[in-house]
């Protein structure tokens, strides 16, 4: 085993930044990295990542600065009063908790001061830059905050601050992979595998494949990093897109097969090559606030959650807009039944939408009855007691609402799907989706293909004697659209509801 040598005592520092954090104090780690980096610190402290909030242009119904914070949710609810604590479990052993618990500061809230002016020592440049930094909340002056873990680390904080990297994939899957308070269970795609993923869960990131990072995807100027998912209300990054044919990647035409590059313009390139999300580890797809609160591995309450496995999306059009509820407004019900928390914007009429894969989120949540708006929670009184009366009864409290009691409301969310891209030979084929029983993964009636009669007998006699059988039930979707669509150039609206466009 290679020992590093003792130097006055300490062990000798390794890495890139060695000589720069020999001095460093652990109360204060940031302060060192402003001594150089105080134009890259201001860059960050403006950024989604430090804000949690941002500009609202990929959202229809707001405008302004806005995003995780001061918006209400489906999975912890309410993120401005649920910062940052020191839980005590049911063994009585202290576990960190809240939403800032993967904020990339060190822990200090985000008011509207602090939004504005954000101070720079609050930064934590080390969660991403350091592969070794570990940190946990320090609550014992009475304001939570964190501090090196250097119990967990088996290093000193100043090792942990002298050799720094560029972000790689173990930084970014180290906050995004356990949103939504564990292991893939807000997103869906986003699993631990994808540290170093096989061939078959993803291309993209596999060593087998093309080996890449997130930052090669999502690429970042001044701290500002590209890609909004569908769910996310702030952009960060406006100036760049992620898309399959950014950066020359992939042609907007490119498959070898004539057929398959005409689904392009209406199907986006992750419908047919990520066909199954939650591949490795289970994902959450039903938070009931209703039922009794479970107790997870941390020995903590959680709300009680149906998880599962391997799960085929849910698939809608988008436009790349979004509409979102608004924390305090009364609720709109859906003709589905449901209040939409997140959902993409888009249908078959819309020239600039495509079809796109989610994962389709529900959830129970408390409900105001006399003003019919969504209840924030406090979560700490949940996760430490598993009760729900004192969480929203506290909850209306901190918000600062008169309390009416509750009830609950069936919400949605669309979480769009972008990682786990399988290999082309796992795809989904024409065969799969276009299947006479009308069984396959999409539903197209729902997507505003249907035709304008059901039954295709009485569709058929609209113009001529029913002549489907000539053709066998796997043959028939194909055939029927070479006949009229290719050979005959009949426009869809002679048999749907809608134009070729």
């Amino acid at each position: 085993m290679n020992v590093a040598p003792i130097v006055a005592g300490r062990m000798k520092l390794t890495g890139n930044h060695a000589a720069r954090v020999a001095n460093l104090d652990p109360a204060n780690p940031t302060a060192t990295c402003l001594v150089c980096h105080q134009t890259q610190a201001a860059t960050m402290g403006a950024s989604a990542h430090y804000r949690w909030r941002g500009d609202a242009g990929g959202m229809s119904n707001l405008t302004g600065d806005v995003g995780k914070l001061g918006g209400m949710n489906d999975f912890c609810i309410f993120p401005d009063f649920n910062w940052l604590a020191k839980f005590t479990n049911l063994d009585g052993k202290p576990v960190d908790g809240g939403c800032a618990a993967c904020h990339a500061g060190l822990g200090k809230k985000l008011d509207a001061t602090e939004l504005a002016t954000p101070t720079l020592t609050n930064i934590d440049c080390l969660i991403c830059h350091s592969k070794s930094y570990k940190r946990t909340v320090d609550a014992t002056n009475g304001t939570a905050h964190f501090v090196f873990d250097t119990a967990t680390m088996n290093l000193s904080a100043r090792q942990a601050a002298a050799d720094l990297s560029r972000p790689g994939r173990d930084a970014c899957l180290r906050c995004h992979v356990s949103s939504g308070g564990g292991n893939n269970f807000k997103r869906g795609d986003i699993e631990p595998i994808l540290a170093d993923p096989p061939r078959t869960h993803d291309v993209h990131m596999s060593a087998a494949g093309a080996n890449r990072v997130c930052v090669d995807c999502h690429k970042t100027t001044n701290h500002r990093i590209a890609g909004r998912g569908i769910d996310l209300r702030e952009v960060d990054n406006p100036t760049q897109t992620v898309s399959c044919t950014m950066s020359g990647c992939h042609a907007a035409s490119p498959h070898a097969d004539a057929k398959l590059n005409t689904h392009t313009a209406k199907v986006a390139c992750q419908t047919c090559h990520i066909p199954r999300f939650a591949k490795s580890s289970p994902t959450d797809m039903f938070r009931d606030y209703s039922n009794a609160a479970q107790v997870n591995a941390k020995r903590l309450y959680e709300p009680w959650i149906d998880f599962k496995s391997d799960q085929t999306p849910t698939y809608r059009w988008s436009n790349g807009k979004s509409t979102f509820y608004v924390f305090g407004q009364p609720i709109q019900v859906q003709s589905d039944g449901y209040v939409l928390m997140a959902g993409p914007n888009g249908d078959i009429n819309d020239t600039a939408a495509k079809i796109l894969p989610f994962k389709h989120h529900v959830a129970k949540q408390p409900l105001d009855p006399a003003t019919n708006r969504l209840l924030p929670l406090k979560m700490g009184v949940l996760f430490q007691t598993g009760n729900i009366d004192q969480a929203i009864i506290q909850g209306a409290a901190a918000i600062g609402w008169p309390y009416s009691g509750y009830t609950f409301a069936d919400t949605e969310r669309f979480l769009g799907l972008y990682h786990g891209v399988a290999p082309k030979e796992q795809a989904l084929t024409c065969a799969v989706c276009h299947v006479s029983s009308g069984q396959g993964p999409l539903d197209f009636n729902a997507l505003g293909y249907a035709r304008k009669y059901a039954d295709l007998h009485v569709l058929c006699t609209q113009c001529h004697e029913d002549k489907s059988s000539e053709w066998s039930a796997s043959q028939l979707f194909t055939a029927v659209h070479k006949k009229h669509v290719q050979d005959k150039r009949y426009d869809c609206s002679r048999c749907h509801n809608f134009t070729r466009g």
